[in-house]
This record gives C-alpha cells, sequence and structure tokens, in this order.
C-alpha cells in the first residue's frame, strides 16, 4: 500500500510539473483557424541543412488552450535573380553569301553561363560579321589572239612576242600565216602582203578564300536560383487544458486502480496461500498424534 501512494505521487508531480517552452527557432509567421479543433500552424523559413529544433515541437498553451504537434509538411523556396546576358558563338561556312549563313545559325539557343545562370537567347542577325578564315592559291592558263594583217613578208620580225592581256604578260606561243588578199593588184608597188594569226598564252596565279569564320552574337535574359530555403510548417491541436487535466487525472486514476488491484490480488493470493498452509500443518499434526496414540496401544 506505501509503494502504490508513492507511485500516485510521483506520477501527479510529474503531470503538473510538465515544462512548456517555446521554440528556440522563431516562426515566419503563424496561422490560426477553427476547424472542429483550434489549429495554429506555425511556418519556419531555415537553410536546406536545418530541420525544426526539437523546442520547435515541444506542445504549448496558449489562451486556456494546450496545443499538441500533430503534422510537419515542407516546401521548398528559391528566390530567382535575373540579369540580361550577351554570347557571341561562331560558326564556319564555305559561303559569305547571308542566305548560305542564316541556315547555320539557329534563331534561338540555350546558354549555361559559368556562374549558373540559365536562359534561351535569340539570335541578334545585326551582330552577324563574316571574316575570311584563310587562302589557297592555284593558276591558270590564259590564251589571247592577236591578227597582224598587211605584212611584207612571213617574218617573226613583224611580229610582238609578248602581249598583255587583263593586266597579265603573254608570250607568243603558235602563229600562222595566209595571203592577205586585201591589198589592190593593180598596184605593183604593194606587191604581195602577208597576215600573221598569233596566239599567246600565259599562266595565271590568283588566290581564293578557303573558307569565312562566321560570329554572331545571341542576346536575351538568363536566370539563376539563389537563397534557396525550406520551408516547415508545424501544425498544433489545440485542447482545452481542464479537459486534458480531467484526462490525465483519468490515467493517473486508472493505473493506481489497476496497481491497486494487484496488491490486492497479490494479497489475496498470499492470504490464502498462508491458510491453505496453517490446514497443512494442522493435519500433520492431527497425524503425528494419531500415530502416536497407535503406538502406545501397541505397547499395553
Amino acid at each position: 500500500m506505501r509503494k502504490t501512494i508513492i507511485t500516485l505521487i510521483v506520477l501527479v508531480s510529474l503531470l503538473f510539473s510538465f515544462n512548456i517552452s517555446y521554440a528556440a527557432q522563431y516562426p515566419m509567421r503563424e496561422n490560426y483557424y477553427h476547424d472542429g479543433v483550434n489549429i495554429i500552424e506555425r511556418i519556419y523559413e531555415l537553410d536546406t541543412e536545418q530541420e525544426p529544433s526539437a523546442e520547435a515541437k515541444q506542445s504549448f498553451e496558449r489562451d486556456g488552450y494546450f496545443y499538441t504537434l500533430v503534422s510537419i509538411t515542407k516546401n521548398e523556396k528559391s528566390e530567382v535573380d535575373e540579369k540580361d546576358y550577351r554570347e557571341t558563338v561562331t560558326v564556319e561556312s564555305a559561303s559569305k553569301n547571308i542566305g548560305d549563313i542564316l541556315p547555320l545559325l539557329a534563331k534561338e539557343k540555350e546558354f549555361t553561363t559559368a556562374d549558373g545562370y540559365q536562359g534561351v537567347l535569340k539570335l541578334d542577325e545585326s551582330s552577324i560579321k563574316v571574316e575570311t578564315k584563310g587562302y589557297k592559291s592555284s593558276s591558270k592558263t590564259i590564251q589571247a589572239y592577236r591578227t597582224y594583217p598587211n605584212l611584207l613578208n612571213a617574218d617573226l620580225a613583224y611580229i610582238p612576242k609578248t602581249i598583255t592581256e587583263d593586266g597579265e604578260v603573254l608570250e607568243l606561243a603558235d602563229i600562222s600565216w595566209e595571203r592577205d588578199l586585201t591589198y589592190n593588184p593593180d598596184d605593183y608597188a604593194i606587191g604581195e602582203r602577208y597576215i600573221a594569226n598569233a596566239l599567246y598564252q600565259g599562266t595565271k596565279t590568283y588566290s581564293y578564300a578557303s573558307g569565312y569564320l562566321v560570329s554572331a552574337d545571341y542576346a536575351g535574359k538568363v536566370t539563376k536560383e539563389t537563397d534557396v530555403k525550406d520551408i516547415y510548417t508545424l501544425t498544433f491541436n489545440g485542447e482545452k487544458e481542464h479537459s486534458l487535466l480531467l484526462i490525465g487525472l483519468i490515467s493517473v486514476c486508472g493505473g493506481a486502480l489497476v496497481v491497486l488491484g494487484v496488491l490486492l490480488y497479490r494479497r489475496q493470493r498470499n492470504g490464502i496461500e498462508e491458510e491453505n498452509e496453517e490446514e497443512s500443518t494442522e493435519e500433520i499434526t492431527e497425524e503425528s498424534e494419531d500415530e502416536e496414540g497407535e503406538q502406545d496401544e501397541n505397547k499395553d
């Protein structure tokens, strides 16, 4: 019985000495509403490596109600930083014609900057520039014909050995002769005349572009998520304090009754065992006395 009373005192002391404390982490805001019971939501904004502390999860009292934690939800929140960005790309082209270049450049292009910004940028056609990638050399044979009429003789002395054609110097390569029928046969002083058909040849060296480098700018806005936070919502349900106290007392009393029942049962059981032991002792004593009487009669 003494042990039972001590147990009850300890339980009641624990009930009334329960420490209700507020969270060391302060909520960003609180929402209050009623949905069958009073509900308070505490919203915490924490760094990604943090979680609500044990103190934040503790029950608390407010305006005669005792609030206990029923759920925790988590959501992510991030701020987005935006800025203008321009990047130049370079492609190779076999032609410098803009009609051949445009198909090589996408109208839009996705970019990621070195510092983590991302975005889809658009082609700025006004920024397109074309430069020659390099040059190669080649050569070709060029020819020119000259006719020299009214020559006194079929003699190379009358024929120029070189000519200039389109800025290139050509050398005499071949010649054919024929009589010039344009002279006057009645004028014996003029005599017979010749026409020279001369072929001149030369080699022209020229260079050409081996390809073209095309540069163009893509421009637009890029964004990056910054200052990522975890948003925790702790939901507390509230009940009247006297109801909780009554429930606690009922629980304590119920526990005490159970303990008392166990003790009474054990006590009753011990009493029955003691009675059984006394009866057994009396039977043994009576049997011993009967045996002693029989022994005395046999002696007589």
